[in-house]
């Protein structure tokens, strides 16, 4: 059984270990929230954030970092994009939702009770207008028309880009069907329902739209532009499984085989189950790319699943 599986989960165990590692030593009896850098271009907020560590009785870190026990806090900022920081609309929300502000750029909330929308942006451009109207639809608290703070957990698909392109007209096609409320449409809000955020399947240049768009159907999901796929339910992806320049194809897909996952083009698989980092379920909030960053290198959370499978692995391995 070793000779047979051991190259199949070679990867996948080291991707796990950190994870089983901070699950079984740091978090067993404690969560914790992690605030920083506090940091915009080359400014960092050093004496607010001292002050703000102090009054909610945190860890400070360098002045840059603050760790809080629980996670009971949502943390909004930088409030920030391109060279643009909206500092006086930032202190007033801060203010309005009792929260802790650190430069006016950064507030903590307490409660983790919060949505945080944006930048609505890409490319340089801002959704202002299309921000306004649907934050102001679902009650939410306006930040420079380009940042929106809504109370409850949403799911937020977006920005549904990748590559200097956004795939607006199938977002408002899908954010329609999922009776979402779109902003500007790379950004879809759900209220209803427990939804698992897939997505963006793309690496570098390259975008998985064929196989995306394949396994999004068989699981019965919503497919944005076919680099994102939403669906009812607990999944999460793990990947790109690549490092630098070399990807693990033939790992991948043996090992996303034996674990029952759908590969897209073997470098993610999708997995059943819930996330124990929260990334891919109905609080997250995962995008493409936007003006301020390429996020369309898309990487996937760790999950109790992956503490099941490296079970599994040392199974196999033994």
């Amino acid at each position: 059984m070793m000779n047979q599986h051991y190259i199949a989960v070679r990867f996948f165990a080291f991707y796990f270990f950190r994870l089983a590692l901070q699950v079984h030593t740091c978090c067993a009896s404690n969560t914790w929230t992690v605030v920083g850098p506090t940091c915009e271009g080359n400014t960092c907020y050093t004496g607010a954030t001292a002050s703000a560590c102090n009054t909610l009785d945190g860890t400070n870190i360098g002045d840059r970092f603050c760790i809080l026990e629980g996670n009971d806090y949502t943390v909004v900022g930088p409030t920030c994009e391109g060279n643009t920081c909206y500092t006086g609309n930032t202190a007033q929300a801060c203010n309005t939702l009792a929260g802790t502000n650190i430069g006016d750029r950064f507030c903590i909330l307490e409660g983790n009770d919060y949505t945080v929308v944006g930048p609505v942006c890409s490319g340089g451009t801002c959704y202002t207008g299309d921000t306004k109207n649907a934050c102001n639809t679902l009650a939410g608290t306006n930040i420079g028309d380009t940042f929106c703070i809504l109370e409850g957990r949403h799911t937020v698909v977006g920005p549904t880009c990748h590559g200097g392109t956004c795939y607006t007209g199938s977002t408002a096609s899908a954010c329609s069907q999922l009776k979402g409320t779109s902003f500007g449409n790379i950004f879809c809000v759900l209220e209803k329902g427990k939804y698992s955020v897939l997505g963006p399947t793309c690496r570098n240049t390259t975008c998985y739209t064929g196989d995306t768009s394949s396994v999004c159907s068989k699981l019965g999901g919503t497919s944005f532009g076919d680099i994102y796929c939403v669906v009812e339910g607990d999944f999460f992806m793990v990947g790109p499984t690549c490092n630098d320049d070399t990807c693990y194809t033939g790992d991948t897909a043996t090992a996303c085989n034996l674990l029952g996952g759908n590969s897209i083009g073997d470098i993610f698989c999708v997995l059943k189950g819930s996330s124990a980092s929260g990334d891919s379920s109905s609080d997250d909030q995962l995008g493409g790319d936007s003006s301020s960053g390429d996020r369309g290198d898309s990487s996937g959370g760790s999950s109790s699943t992956g503490i099941l499978f490296l079970s599994a692995v040392f199974a196999l391995m033994s």
